[in-house]
C-alpha cells in the first residue's frame, strides 16, 4: 500500500516541511546526501574494509568532496551536506572546514531540506525517492561504473556519471521540474502512493474488504 508517509510528500500536504527552525538560517542552497557508512560508519569496527560497496564508498566519498568544492567555486548557492545518520559526521566536517558556503547538517527531518533546497545530489538513498516525489530536483551521482547502487532511487533521479556531469545537471535544473517519474513502473508498484496521496484511502479499503 506504501507508508502513509509518502503521503505528506505531494503538493497538497508538503506545505508541512516549510518551516523549520533547522532550516531557518539557509537559503538558496542544494543538499547534497551522503549514504556511505560501510566506508564511514562512526563505529570504525562496524567498516567492511573488504567488501566492493566498501571500495565503491570510498571512492564515492573523494568524489563527493570534488563534487561540492568544484560546485561551490562558480555558483550563488550554498551546499548543505546532510550525512546518514550512523555515519562519521567528523569526516565531512574536516574534509570541509576551510571552506565558505559548505555546511554540514544532520538534525532535524531531511524533508525540511529536501523542500527548501533548490535541487538533491544523492547516491542511491531513499532521500533520492522522496525528493523526487515532493517535486525537487534530484541527481543521482555514480562515477564507478563496476557498482550499481540502490536501483529505484538513480532510476527516479536524472543520472550523473562524472563530477563535472554533476555540477552541469544541477546548474540546469536548479528551480527546474524534478524528473516526471509518472511511468516509472518500479515506482509505482514498490510505492503505491508515489504518484498521489491514496494510502489512507487504500488501507481502509482493504480493511474493510478483509473484515
Amino acid at each position: 500500500t506504501g507508508t502513509p508517509e509518502f503521503d505528506l510528500l505531494h503538493d497538497e500536504l508538503k506545505h508541512i516541511y516549510s518551516s523549520s527552525k533547522h532550516t531557518e538560517d539557509i537559503d538558496d542552497f542544494i543538499l547534497v546526501i551522503t549514504s556511505f557508512a560501510t566506508a564511514n560508519h562512526f563505529n570504525p569496527e562496524k567498516r567492511s574494509a573488504d567488501s566492493e560497496k566498501h571500495r565503491w564508498q570510498k571512492s564515492m566519498i573523494e568524489k563527493y568532496e570534488l563534487f561540492v568544492k568544484k560546485y561551490i567555486q562558480n555558483s550563488d548557492h550554498t551546499v548543505v551536506v546532510r550525512p546518514h545518520p550512523i555515519e562519521n559526521t567528523a569526516t565531512y566536517e574536516k574534509m570541509f572546514s576551510d571552506h565558505d558556503g559548505i555546511n554540514v547538517k544532520y538534525d532535524g527531518s531531511v524533508r525540511y531540506y529536501i523542500h527548501k533546497s533548490s535541487a538533491v545530489v544523492h547516491s542511491g538513498s531513499t532521500v533520492g525517492i522522496e525528493s523526487s516525489i515532493m517535486g525537487t530536483p534530484t541527481i543521482g551521482l555514480n562515477t564507478e561504473d563496476w557498482y550499481q547502487p540502490s536501483k529505484l532511487p538513480m532510476d527516479v533521479s536524472y543520472e550523473a556519471t562524472s563530477v563535472s556531469e554533476a555540477v552541469e545537471l544541477v546548474n540546469e535544473s536548479i528551480n527546474g521540474p524534478a524528473k516526471d517519474i509518472m511511468d516509472i513502473p518500479s515506482l509505482r508498484n514498490r510505492i503505491h502512493n508515489s504518484q498521489e496521496p491514496v494510502s489512507g484511502e487504500t488501507i481502509s479499503d482493504r480493511i474493510t474488504k478483509a473484515v
